[in-house]
């Protein structure tokens, strides 16, 4: 079995930096701590998919890291 993970790389213009991870891109995900072109605070609360459109809006940069897991693999070679 695989497991399918996103993780949304997002950076502003002021040089900060935040991330967000999901399984799934119609899991909803929080970013904040972000700011717009002019310097205004801009809070993202919505399905995955939707973060592409909102950072274009916000003139944000957006990278999308897709990695896949075996199952087993994960299981038994990760401990908490």
């Amino acid at each position: 079995m695989e497991v399918l993970t996103r993780i949304y790389l997002v950076k502003d213009s002021f040089g900060k930096k935040v991330y967000a991870s999901c399984e799934d891109c119609s899991d909803t995900i929080q970013i904040s701590g972000l700011q717009n072109k002019d310097g205004k605070p801009v809070y993202f609360e919505s399905e995955a998919y939707h973060l592409s459109t909102f950072c274009w809006e916000h003139k944000l940069e957006l990278k999308v890291i897709r990695h896949t897991y075996d199952f087993d693999d994960l299981w038994n070679k990760h401990t908490d």
